[in-house]
Formats: structure tokens, C-alpha cells, sequence
């Protein structure tokens, strides 16, 4: 059943990749895949997908619903392919990525002490980051932050990116094989989407 599973979510992706003919000039059309635009940032997904309008600021990216056996394990998970969420965030003082991305980390890791839960952000037990955590990279012209920490029993990956007096915030996980055959497949379909991200910069 696994491999039935990974034979149509491959089938998919290919046809999802085929670039249409389009008019000179014209921004390129691609079978199988949708988009969705707002005032501040526009991306191409899946058309198999779901998206999912959770507020006026968050929405989130489903994959088809499949069910997986980790390998080693004798049970089954039922869930979506893959998840990933935007979110849109207040940025009053036009603070660039890095710095606000190192408020909100340390917002998390304050809120995560007061309620003793256990701590699985790259802050240390006195308060610091892990300067080592934060990437900075540029998109075009923009800055962009992107922070990587463990989620249990998998990798966590946010970008930061400035738009007007907002930061834009995606999230997905990053999955191991053993514990997610889909795993290869689920960093194909965030490459995808990040890579036709179309962000309103802060100019």
C-alpha cells in the first residue's frame, strides 16, 4: 500500500513540474498547480492540495491525506503529505528579519519557562540564542532569516521576511526518511513553493 501511495504522489509531482506554453512575455503556466495572492505575497502550490484559511494573517498548505508506516514501527499514521503555514506578523518598527526573528525566538523560549514546559528552542537556559540557529541570507534586493530548530522527533524550519510593516513567517518540518517515507517527496513540494514565493519587499 506504502508503495502504491509513492507511485501516485510521484505521478503527481511530475505532472505538477510541467511548464505550459505561455505567451511571450506572459508569466509561465504549470499544469497542475494552483495560486494564491494576497496584498503582500503570492505562491504557486499544488493543486491536489488544500489550502486552508485559518485568519486574516495565517493559512496553511495541506498535502493529499495519506497513511504511512514508519520503518521499524508496527503502526500506522494517518495525516497530510506535508503541511506548511504562512503567517503574517505586526512589524511596527520596521525591524529587520534577524532582529525580530530573535525577539519572537525569545518570546517563545520566555512563554515555554513560564509555563515549565520543556524547552526545544536554540536558547540556552539563561535567556541567549544560539547564534548558530539564525541564517541570514537575501532574497533579490531582502533580507531573510532562517531559523532551524528540533521539533521531538523532527527538524523545524521558519523563514523570516520583511514585507511593508509586516514579517512574513513560513514554517514546515523537516522529516527524516525513517520516520516519513514522504520525506524526500515533502522537501520537493516546499522547494516548489518557496521557489515561486513572491514577496512585496520592504523597500
Amino acid at each position: 500500500m506504502r508503495k502504491v501511495i509513492l507511485v501516485l504522489l510521484a505521478v503527481v509531482w511530475v505532472l505538477a513540474c510541467v511548464p505550459g506554453a505561455a505567451a511571450q512575455g506572459d508569466p509561465p503556466v504549470y499544469y497542475g498547480l494552483e495560486r494564491y495572492e494576497n496584498d503582500f505575497y503570492a505562491f504557486y502550490y499544488p493543486a491536489n492540495a488544500t489550502l486552508e484559511i485559518i485568519s486574516e494573517t495565517e493559512l496553511r498548505v495541506l498535502g493529499p491525506e495519506v497513511t504511512i508506516r514508519p520503518v521499524d514501527y508496527d503502526f500506522q499514521i494517518t495525516g497530510s503529505a506535508y503541511q506548511m503555514t504562512f503567517t503574517l506578523y505586526d512589524n511596527p518598527d520596521f525591524l529587520l528579519p534577524p532582529q525580530w526573528a530573535e525577539q519572537a525566538i525569545l518570546a517563545d523560549w520566555q512563554t515555554i519557562q513560564d509555563l515549565g514546559g520543556p524547552n526545544t528552542l536554540p536558547v540556552s537556559g539563561d535567556g541567549v540564542l544560539d547564534e548558530d540557529a539564525l541564517y541570514v541570507f537575501r532574497m533579490g534586493d531582502t533580507m531573510v532569516a532562517q531559523a532551524e530548530f528540533f521539533g521531538g522527533d523532527r527538524g523545524i524550519l521558519r523563514f523570516y521576511i520583511a514585507t511593508y510593516d509586516k514579517i512574513l513567517v513560513v514554517q514546515f518540518d523537516e522529516e527524516l526518511v525513517p520516520n516519513n517515507p514522504l520525506a524526500l517527496m515533502q522537501q520537493d513540494v516546499y522547494t516548489l513553493i518557496m521557489s515561486t514565493l513572491e514577496v512585496t519587499f520592504m523597500g
